[in-house]
């Protein structure tokens, strides 16, 4: 955990100066989930950390993004350190945004991951978000993951979403859905996330709750944040549906 510890301060050091520059985005924010497994006499798994994100406009359209969560996961005898961090360059469209990244993550063991992404404003009101990624372990199995998310704004600062995923490990497999709901309170750069996902796999099952704050820089609202924030999510999802996976 202490490196990526390391590497989110490192993150925020970086962002700190581009709060002033119009054309960078990003969030720094703390948050807790709870992963119950459906199996008689199996603990739940609590997990709590560090996540920041910093994207930086290029010329001609291009972004580049970093991102990076430091996580200590608590299943009731002991604990773990885990996390991830990602560099993804893409190109932003006026509606759309492409992308692609490498990342690295670390549960029992390493792995290094890439994939591709996009972004898309859907009728003024709602944002849709799909990834395809990959990642190897040194030692366990390697993942490939498939996400699809989205968010629908009532207003500006409130979003309900849904998302649908799955992942592929060389011992099985898992299909996860959720809801989710982001609220951005009025006139100041907080937000509040809320999420629920459920895990099916091939031979357990298991259901994760989450709630999260971010400090929120470089937009004015949620909708914004979500259309031009630091919000290429695809090594953030396959870091978390791994995690669930496993």
């Amino acid at each position: 955990m202490k490196k990526y510890m390391m590497g989110a301060a490192a993150l925020l050091a970086i962002a700190a100066p581009a709060v002033a520059h119009a054309d960078d985005a990003g969030s720094l924010g703390i948050h807790y989930a709870n992963i119950d497994p459906d199996v008689s006499g199996a603990d739940s798994l609590d997990t709590y950390g560090l996540d920041l994100a910093y994207v930086h406009s290029l010329e001609g359209g291009m972004a580049v993004q970093a991102t990076a969560s430091s996580d200590r996961l608590d299943p009731g005898g002991g604990s773990l350190g885990v996390g991830y961090a990602a560099i993804a360059l893409g190109t932003n469209m006026e509606n759309a945004s492409y992308y692609g990244w490498l990342s690295h993550e670390n549960f029992i063991d390493d792995a290094f991951g890439i994939g591709i992404g996009g972004r898309w404003d859907v009728m003024a009101q709602a944002v849709v978000n799909a990834s395809v990624g990959y990642a190897d372990f040194d030692t366990a199995d390697s993942v490939t993951n498939v996400n699809l998310d989205g968010t629908w704004f009532f207003s500006d600062d409130l979003g309900v979403g849904a998302q649908v995923g799955y992942i592929d490990f060389d011992s099985g497999n898992a299909t996860t859905y959720g809801v989710n709901g982001t609220y951005r309170f009025s006139g100041t750069p907080i937000a509040m996330n809320l999420g629920y996902q459920h895990i099916d796999g091939d031979t357990a099952d298991a259901n994760r709750w989450s709630i999260g704050f971010q400090w929120q820089f470089g937009t004015g609202s949620a909708r914004e944040n979500a259309e031009h924030g630091a919000t290429w999510n695809g090594a953030e999802r396959q870091y978390e549906d791994t995690l669930g996976g496993f």
